[in-house]
């Protein structure tokens, strides 16, 4: 099976896998098909509906999710069989891990005319040997989470309805339906769509059970009114820490879910495993729309091993300068302890796939997931160069100078300006080629902050004594902090602060400009009122598209052709973390392209040491859905990496898929590393030895 370990406390690196996902409905018992899978094998073979319970309606032939017809119980003993036999020939076929799809809150049918799944729930005794169980007594109807009528009309006798997927009952019925899915030999189930926003009883009394975990009888009577559980209620938009708990308690209750359904596989087949739909990240649009649903990253990285990032276009560039990539999700997913996949439905041609497979290289962990079969040639080149270079792509942490605190949490308190701030920052790093991660709510401590010659902190305006003290007491040690916009100014509960937290840390030492600098033991504070005056915005973002527009190529490329090249002018952000940290924290030449990205890991031994660069060339032009390319390549690309301390470079060697490694000439003064880089057409990974210094080693015995 393909590597599915579970959730990593200390974040490191692990292979990049190759996922392919295809709903097609003529895949069992088809030679042709096999032989397709078998040109280009995954780690990951994703089906569609190829299964004999459908969790929109129940028993079923074929994999047409908009066709029905009830088989019978015998008919569902033939047509176990028939999936057991075809699952096993996907694996014979080279198929590590093979999963098919469930929906966790999707059901089709009519209630009034008995069709789809009420046809089912009306035979549903004749099921229970199946693992169904007795049959619910409320209909239904009764199990969905905003009354009693389909959400969605549909057509004809196929309405969509929204079950609650907290509801016991819809519950017990997706755990019959994963468990006959182990049964039939699937490796892993994926639930798609995963949305709540229920206000009936079965969410209610849920939540008076979770509340009471996060606070005192005391704190509950105090902040929310509540005396007893019997009045414990959900909140609503504008109630302030009540409506923000009510979405924390959505996406727990959403990661309880999956690891319920987990487990049910697991009990059938050891190491079965769920891969969520967290639906679409690329702009800030699309990520407003689902604020509350129980779509959180963090939240469902504590059950979960993976999860689907779903984007529209492929990595490359539009236009004249407008790079599109997804180095926000990849390291989104990583910092917060869970495989990130992109499926990419863009993603078709050779040099689309082949950047979107180094992305996930340079990710540190997960995978382009492939809408298709086409190119399996790339596929395999990079399946084999991970491989073959295993030492090199697992087990490093990371190794950045910069963190930028994104803390998901603001967006349940409607703090969109916290989301624009982290995007338009996080690009901005990109395109000037410094080394950053994200610093998640989940993995807020000193520990991560220590990591980082700076941090950012972008309009993060809920936040508590405890944390602000962690950040003053990484300042102290020598940190260098860059506070943007209104932060801090009400705490974890929402309640106002009377005065500044940061300017309360001390005079303002200096000021450069717009940016008030404090002078904390060893290190600095900067306040900055306006992200403007550190990153000038640019003529054209694509995050600033809504999802309607973004999803749109044609859109896209109409917008990016029609803007202008922004000029490139040096980074006020990089002078002001240069002049007070004292380094230079781009690791690449000013001219250098703002197309070529840079990610790091490093592996620290006792007396050997290991720093990997992924160096990647968004200059792919992206001209149509599946085409792009062909690369524009960068030559003679001048890097300047730092090292960790107390060691010494003893070689580097540029490798690449389907190339002979090429050592690289280097020079090393104090601790960074130079380096020209004669060629880069889409992806090359520096492979750098270190050795200890002797005087260290000296000083370590």
């Amino acid at each position: 099976m393909a590597d599915v370990s579970g959730r990593r406390r200390m974040q490191k690196t692990s292979l990049p896998v190759v996922y392919l996902i295809d709903y097609s409905t003529n895949h069992v018992d088809n030679p042709g098909y096999l032989q397709t899978v078998r040109a280009g094998p995954p780690d990951i073979l994703h089906v569609g509906h190829d299964v004999v319970f459908k969790s929109m309606f129940g028993p079923g032939p074929g994999a047409d999710p908009f066709f029905f017809r009830r088989l019978s119980p015998k008919e569902c003993d033939a047509e176990m069989e028939r999936i057991a036999r075809y699952v096993e020939s996907l694996h014979r076929a080279g198929a590590e891990t093979v999963m098919p799809y469930i929906c966790s809150m999707f059901l089709f049918g009519d209630h009034q005319k008995r069709t789809g799944f009420w046809e089912f729930y009306d035979h549903w005794q004749e099921y229970s040997r199946f693992g169904f169980g007795k049959k619910p007594a409320a209909d239904p109807i009764t199990w969905m989470q905003h009354g009693p009528g389909p959400r969605h009309p549909g057509k004809d006798d196929l309405k969509v309805y929204e079950p609650c997927t907290n509801h016991p009952e819809w519950q017990r019925f997706l755990k019959a339906v994963v468990r006959v899915i182990a049964r039939c030999g699937y490796d892993g189930v994926f639930s798609d769509v995963n949305s709540l926003y229920c206000f009936n009883e079965c969410c209610r009394a849920l939540f008076a059970k979770y509340l009471p975990q996060r606070y005192s009888a005391a704190d509950m009577k105090r902040l929310f009114g509540f005396s007893s559980a019997r009045q414990i209620r959900l909140g609503k938009k504008g109630e302030g820490l009540l409506w923000v708990e009510t979405q924390r308690f959505r996406a727990w209750s959403m990661a309880g879910l999956f690891s319920m359904l987990e487990k049910e596989g697991e009990r059938i087949k050891p190491g079965f495993f769920l891969l969520p739909n967290l639906s679409p990240f690329a702009n800030v649009d699309g990520v407003r729309m689902r604020i509350g649903d129980s779509k959180d990253v963090g939240r469902w990285a504590q059950t979960c091993k993976w999860l689907m990032f779903e984007e529209m276009q492929q990595p490359g560039r539009f236009g004249a300068d407008t790079v599109s990539d997804y180095i926000l999700q990849y390291k989104f997913a990583f910092a917060s302890g869970i495989l990130g996949g992109m499926l990419l439905y863009h993603a078709h041609d050779r040099d689309g796939i082949a950047l979107s497979m180094a992305e996930a290289g340079a990710g540190g962990a997960g995978c382009l997931i492939q809408g298709n079969y086409n190119c399996p040639d790339v596929r395999m080149q990079y399946r084999s160069f991970w491989r073959k270079n295993r030492e090199l792509l697992e087990g490093l942490r990371p190794w950045s100078q910069v963190g930028v605190c994104f803390i998901y949490d603001e967006l349940y308190w409607d703090n969109l300006d916290h989301l624009r701030a982290v995007y338009r920052i996080r690009r901005h790093l990109s395109d000037e080629h410094v080394l950053f991660d994200l610093v998640v709510e989940q993995d807020f401590t000193p520990a991560a902050l220590r990591r980082f010659r700076a941090a950012i902190l972008p309009a993060a305006r809920y936040l508590s004594d405890e944390r602000i003290k962690m950040l003053r007491d990484y300042v102290r040690a020598g940190g260098t902090l860059i506070v943007v916009g209104k932060c801090a100014d009400s705490d974890e509960l929402g309640v106002r602060r009377t005065r500044d937290a940061f300017v309360s840390w001390g005079p303002v030492s200096k000021k450069q400009g717009q940016v008030s600098i404090i002078s904390v033991g060893k290190g600095f504070c900067a306040l900055v009122r306006d992200l403007d005056a550190l990153v000038p915005p640019r003529s054209f973002e694509l995050s600033d598209l809504t999802e309607r527009e973004a999803n749109d190529i044609k859109v896209v490329m109409k917008r990016a052709e029609e803007t202008p090249a922004d000029k490139r002018k040096p980074s006020p952000l990089l002078r002001l973390l240069r002049s007070l940290s004292g380094d230079d924290l781009a690791v690449a030449r000013p001219r250098t392209p703002s197309a070529v990205r840079v990610s790091a890991f490093v592996k620290e031994g006792k007396s050997e040491g290991l720093l990997v660069a992924h160096v990647l060339n968004y200059n792919v032009p992206i001209r149509g859905v599946g085409q792009s390319g062909p690369p524009v390549a960068a030559r003679n690309v001048r890097f300047s990496l730092p090292l960790p301390s107390g060691w010494r470079v003893s070689s580097v060697d540029a490798l690449e898929p389907e190339a002979a490694p090429e050592s690289l000439p280097f020079s090393q003064a104090a601790e960074r590393l130079d380096l020209t880089l004669p060629e880069l057409s889409v992806y090359k990974v520096l492979e750098i030895r270190l050795r200890r210094s002797r005087t260290l080693q000296r000083a370590r015995r």
